[in-house]
């Protein structure tokens, strides 16, 4: 898997982080409103938040490694 391939799959896992926020403060802003039906959607949304997380936390430590076996990254580090 290459760095640049790498790099991309996190510029997606970003963009789709910030769709879900999205999601997320539309659907509160709902229930502060008063709207009664908005409480169940939020609950997928932010379970998608968590994957795309612990994704992007994967896919760091992944570029992470392959900087470091390409010699790119410091030797303390």
């Amino acid at each position: 898997m290459s760095s640049a391939r790498i790099r991309k799959t996190l510029d997606r896992l970003a963009y789709a982080s910030l769709v879900l926020d999205i999601f997320i403060a539309v659907i509160t802003t709902l229930t502060l409103l008063g709207s009664n039906g908005t409480q169940h959607l939020l609950v997928p949304v932010s379970y998608l938040l968590t994957i795309v997380v612990i994704l992007s936390v994967i896919m760091f430590v992944v570029l992470l490694l392959l900087k470091l076996k390409e010699g790119q990254l410091p030797k303390w580090f």
